[in-house]
């Protein structure tokens, strides 16, 4: 508050030094207030009981009497006035005296500080309306006590008879009600609750859970009784409750804290529900469910419900994985849209007349792309045989059918490798007797030439004399129909050429055996460049018109543990199509030709086998497919879409290898295997070779 606020109200100072009369006057008419002056305390109490101010200022020592019996006389008159003594000394004995008489404080003189002065009456006047405002509130509380007592009769009454109603309501209700107070204690339940424990109500009103259950028991209750009391609301838990008559029953309690009349926690009240029956069906119902659960969960096939429009009501994980979906969010999607357009929802089946069917589908949009799946299909019924929908088991057959091509494909080498062995051990026999044949007529046509030379020169010197020139003339009429120098260069060159065929013969013939008869189907030892030349020399006729085929092998390449027959394999698989592929790209320019390059060497503690082409590369689209099963780029008959599936599986796999390759669009592509020089231990037998693409 500003001490220039002018304010109103009667101030009266019994003060008999006229100098501080004349200041405090002064400061409290520049204030706003009315000073009334006494200079001995008699006339100050007959001014206070005639003017009647809102504030005295007394001073302790006055003339006529003492200014603490001043006080004490003021108290009696109106103890709601405030009084401020004013001291010459401030000593503490009077300071303790006039505050338990009832000064409202005291100021000591002279006063020079005008805002203690200020403080000191503006203080004690706040105070005094406090007082008095406080006062009249009291009379009007006291007025409404008594008006409200006469209320609360009648509403007593009236509380009765509800208490009764209330009572009676509680008692028709068939299950157990109970209400407990703040500690724990009953005071009330219904008819049900008695017969629930076997026990009437006055034998359980004012006791806790301790008097009743075992101690046990009752701690849970009395924890459960704590927190609800500490966290106001609801409390619902289920508990086993041993009746007095020692049967032991499931229940729910339904609790909540009730409040008084002041809004404020006042007990608990509960409800309890048997649920003894419920429980053990329902938990015959879990173990069930859990049993089916578990089954639907652990099986290898998928399993998806549709219900009578072909929406998903329920698919088990498997279901997904062979989709590559994720589960959250199937159930309720059209089936059709999720697997496909030929995925049966069971009408089908129904409408035939059968009580179900199987049929297999390719999923196109897979993990790991396109699968095949067999479809077991039966229509479920509701009441009154009405279709409700359909169930089917999914089984994935991509291995299976992998297999089945496998072992139609060992068949089928394995017949190839037999005939192949046939037909080189046929072909090797005779070629064997043309060689030595031409052979001995390479050895002996020296002689044959010496022979010709000597009688071409018998046949010039007897030509011209002699007895013997007839016969020396038709001599050489016929060494000149031979011409001894055409047969030394085109007989000789003849043979040359023979020989060198006959050897391309029997290194063909070793390489079909070779390739057609690797060993037997596990990890050995394997010369990789003998068994990459047996392989160029198996493919020539599939890349020789279309590209020349470098070999950049490594001569100091060790063993490298592998299975033969498969590596064999899959590198023709590579170089078949490396062929293809530079042929596809010459169609634009059939007088060229491209190249590929079969590299091996050492990367490490591995062995790399690099295969290079100059064809059109693979496009970006379909680079990350290459590996899919059955995945093809190829015209149908002319590839599978297994030969770089089964590969890669077997290398990375079986082996413990990685392959991997590099390309750029019309520039070519590189594949690059790489293979551990250390044995990988097998886990089981493999399937073995794949027949390629």
């Amino acid at each position: 508050m500003s001490l220039k606020t002018k304010r109103q109200g009667r101030v009266l100072l019994i003060e008999q030094d006229p100098e501080e009369v004349r200041t405090m006057s002064g400061y409290l008419e520049t204030w706003g207030y009315e000073v009334l002056r006494a200079e001995k305390g008699r006339l100050g109490l007959d001014l206070f009981r005639v003017e009647k101010p809102d504030i005295v200022l007394v001073d302790i020592d006055l003339e006529d009497m003492e200014g603490i019996a001043a006080l004490a006389e003021i108290r009696r008159a109106d103890p709601c006035v405030p009084v401020v003594m004013l001291s010459g000394d401030g000593r503490l004995e009077e300071i303790l005296q006039v505050l338990k008489i009832g000064a409202w404080g005291l100021l000591t003189k002279p006063i020079t500080r005008r805002r203690e002065l200020f403080l000191a009456v503006e203080g004690a006047l706040s105070r005094a309306s406090l007082l008095r405002e406080n006062r009249r509130h009291q009379e009007r509380l006291e007025a409404e006590i008594e008006a409200k007592t006469s209320d609360l009769e009648a509403s007593n009454i009236q509380l009765r008879d509800k208490l009764g109603f209330l009572e009676g309501l509680m008692d028709a209700v068939p299950i157990p009600v109970f209400f407990k107070d703040l500690q724990g204690a009953f005071i009330g339940c219904n008819r049900a609750f008695e017969e629930f424990l076997g026990a009437p109500r006055r034998d359980l009103v004012g006791k806790t859970a301790l008097d009743i259950w075992p101690q046990e028991q009752a701690r849970l209750y009395y924890q459960q009784d704590t927190e609800l009391l500490s966290n106001p609301g609801r409390q619902v838990y289920q508990s086993e409750v041993l009746t007095r008559a020692g049967k032991s029953r499931d229940v729910v309690f339904s609790r909540a804290t009730f409040l008084d009349h002041e809004a404020k926690v006042a007990g608990i009240v509960g409800a309890i529900m048997d649920v003894t029956d419920r429980n053990r069906v329902e938990n015959e119902l879990r173990r069930s469910e859990a049993r089916f659960r578990e089954l639907v969960e652990t099986m290898n096939e998928g399993l998806v419900v549709v219900d009578g429009e072909g929406l998903i009501t329920y698919c088990n994980q498997r279901f997904a994985d062979l989709l590559g979906l994720e589960r959250e969010g199937l159930e309720g999607r059209d089936a059709k849209q999720v697997v496909g357009p030929e995925f049966r929802v069971g009408r089908s089946c129904r409408a035939g007349g059968q009580p179900g069917c199987r049929y297999e589908l390719d999923l196109t949009p897979a993990p790991g792309g396109q699968r095949t799946v067999s479809i077991s299909i039966a229509p479920v019924f509701g009441e009154g045989a009405r279709f409700t929908g359909s169930l089917s088991v999914i089984a994935d057959m991509t291995e299976v059918r992998l297999l089945e091509q496998k072992l139609n494909q060992a068949h089928r080498l394995e017949s190839v490798g037999q005939l192949a062995a046939g037909i080189a051990h046929e072909i090797n026999t005779p070629a064997q007797y043309v060689f030595n044949n031409v052979k001995f007529l390479k050895d002996t046509m020296p002689g044959v030439q010496a022979v010709l030379d000597a009688s071409a020169e018998l046949a010039r010197l007897a030509r011209d004399s002699g007895p013997f020139a007839e016969s020396a003339q038709a001599l050489g009429l016929a060494l000149d129909r031979v011409d001894p120098q055409m047969f030394r260069e085109d007989v000789l060159g003849a043979i040359d050429e023979t020989l060198e065929g006959i050897t391309r013969i029997s290194w063909i013939v070793q390489s079909v055996k070779r390739f057609a008869h690797p060993g037997l189907d596990k990890i050995v030892p394997t010369d990789l460049n003998e068994a990459i030349g047996s392989t160029v020399t198996v493919s020539t006729n599939e890349w020789k018109y279309v590209a020349d085929l470098d070999l950049d092998l490594d001569p100091a390449l060790p063993l490298v543990p592998c299975v033969p027959g498969e590596l064999n394999q899959f590198l023709l698989n590579l170089i078949t199509n490396a062929a293809h592929s530079i042929g596809e790209k010459l169609d634009k320019n059939p007088q060229d030709k491209g190249r590929i390059t079969v590299s091996t060497g050492l990367a490490g503690d591995r062995v790399e086998i690099r295969v290079k082409d100059t064809g059109q590369g693979i496009p970006e689209s379909i680079r990350s497919r290459i590996f899919d099963p059955f995945f093809t780029t190829k015209p149908v008959g002319r590839g599978t879409g297994q030969g770089l599936s089964i590969a890669r599986t077997q290398i990375t796999e079986r082996l413990g290898g990685e392959i991997d390759f590099e390309t750029e669009e019309g520039v070519g592509t590189t594949f690059i295997i790489r293979l551990p020089l250390e044995p990988r231990a097998e886990a089981g037998p493999d399937a073995g070779a794949d027949a390629g693409e």
